[in-house]
């Protein structure tokens, strides 16, 4: 017995897989976990920086500087031609989820957690796969940020932080964004709250 195909296909992606969709509307290819201390630097230098070139600025050696997930196997790097030196880690946005841990890295007290999607202009490594995700080619210019997604309950906060450093056109792209499932039991264990 021949059936008719249906006239109309409704497919339920459900809450997990939004995300992806939403850095699709907004032109995100890539996104790069930090959290809300990095306003003051890309305001700073007009780019999410390198490690490298964070290591060679003085202006980031004050006390409590770099509070981002920019330590270990990173600073252990630099110096020795890695591309994850040499560039800002990144994830394809169908893995933006993975993302979550790193912005959690130094988000206590007044810092929360940000993801900031960057478009497909940026120029990868062709070495990530021996890294096990994309890295840029050196760091990246405010031009390419596409999307500021933080907490709902700190979208307004965020926007009236790049405010205040100068950064209207950045304010304008803060997204509100949930965290998934999965994080937010991780956060809850550890006592994480915003």
């Amino acid at each position: 017995m021949k059936r008719n195909a249906p006239s109309f296909l409704t497919i339920d992606v459900g809450a997990a897989n939004q995300f992806p969709l939403q850095l699709a509307q907004d032109g995100v290819q890539f996104v790069h976990g930090s959290n809300s201390a990095s306003f003051e630097g890309v305001a700073r230098f007009r780019a999410l920086l390198c490690m490298e070139d964070i290591d060679r600025t003085p202006w980031f050696h004050r006390p409590g500087s770099l509070r981002s997930g920019e330590r270990g196997y990173t600073v252990d790097a630099c110096y020795r031609g890695q591309p994850i030196a040499k560039g800002v880690s990144l994830c394809d946005r169908f893995r933006a989820h993975q993302c979550w841990h790193y912005a959690r890295l130094g988000s206590v007290g007044e810092i929360y957690p940000v993801l900031y999607g960057v478009d497909n202009r940026v120029k990868i490594s062709e070495s990530w796969g021996d890294i096990g995700h994309p890295v840029s080619k050196g760091s990246i210019s405010i031009d390419y940020i596409r999307g500021i997604y933080v907490l709902p309950s700190c979208a307004n906060k965020a926007a009236r932080q790049l405010q205040c450093f100068g950064m209207g056109q950045l304010s304008r792209v803060v997204r509100s964004a949930s965290i998934p499932p999965a994080c937010v039991a991780t956060w809850s264990r550890n006592s994480l709250t915003f």
